[in-house]
């Protein structure tokens, strides 16, 4: 896992491009017509040109929800990984049901509570979480200032009239109010998805160094930290029956299992098993 975790994380790449693709396909800017009628409606063309950029913006952000979607399944797929591991190594498929962060949670309260360390372990993986408006919305929203009203660098000052010539012809035209709010509207609306998107890829290794991260500290917490190892022992004893259901014999033989098992889930911190915890490296 450690050679993932500084590589982009691609269902956190895919939902940036989809949503980046909607921005450009779907901008939200009103038609001409619309942006007449607004004019007419409130009796300013400053007022309809600041309700356009409002809707425009909205829309924008809008645009990037989807994006908390992707960060939850990239994250879970990482705690997936490991309840695999947990269940098919550990055998602890038949103590708690579930997959992801739902076994991890339904294990943790199998847990009793004197045995904090191993408690906290699991607790601290099942309850991780990623989320848009924690990692992402903020710096998001620093590029949509050009289409707030009060912050844009696209005014309409200098006179609502536009004039301009064609080349082909000579001849001078002039653009209405209303589609020099058109134009403001498009130009600060593709400025705005333009920096959303670079903002965006510098962070699309952010899941992946974030789910490497959080199952380095639940490896820290349940084999490394000091005295989890006698936890391990304490709730293997009472779990025994469940875990080793088909094995289950006498307390030699039982004892015996028990300290294959934590030589085997002991492993991990040596990465001995290539198929098994390799990944938690």
């Amino acid at each position: 896992m450690i050679s993932e975790r500084d590589t982009d994380d691609k269902n956190f790449k895919s939902a940036v491009d989809s949503a980046i693709a909607a921005c450009r396909s779907e901008t939200g800017i009103p038609e001409l017509e619309e942006i007449q009628q607004k004019c007419y409606a409130t009796g300013a063309y400053m007022t309809a040109y600041a309700e356009s950029l409002h809707e425009v913006r909205t829309h924008l952000s809008k645009q990037f929800l989807s994006l908390d979607i992707a960060l939850k399944e990239s994250l879970e797929q990482a705690k997936s990984r490991v309840v695999v591991v947990l269940k098919t190594y550990g055998k602890l498929e038949k103590i708690a049901e579930g997959n992801g962060s739902e076994f991890l949670k339904n294990l943790a309260e199998k847990i009793p509570e004197n045995l904090g360390g191993l408690k906290l372990g699991f607790q601290t993986l099942a309850t991780f979480d990623l989320q848009y408006r924690g990692l992402v919305q903020h710096r998001i929203r620093r590029h949509l200032d050009v289409l707030t009203p009060n912050r844009t660098t696209y005014r309409l000052e200098g006179g609502l009239l536009d004039k301009w010539i064609d080349i082909k012809t000579g001849k001078i035209h002039t653009s209405s109010p209303a589609e020099k709010i058109a134009n403001n509207l498009s130009k600060a609306q593709a400025e705005a998805v333009n920096n959303c998107e670079k903002e965006l890829k510098t962070l699309l290794k952010e899941p992946s160094q974030a789910g490497f991260a959080i199952v380095e500290e639940f490896v820290d917490r349940v084999l490394r930290a000091e005295g989890v190892r006698t936890e391990w022992q304490i709730f293997l004893q009472e779990v025994a029956s469940d875990v080793w259901i088909d094995e289950f014999g006498t307390t030699m033989e039982r004892t015996q299992l028990r300290r294959d098992w934590m030589q085997r889930i002991g492993e991990v911190d040596h990465v001995k098993q290539p198929d098994a915890l390799n990944f938690l490296r």
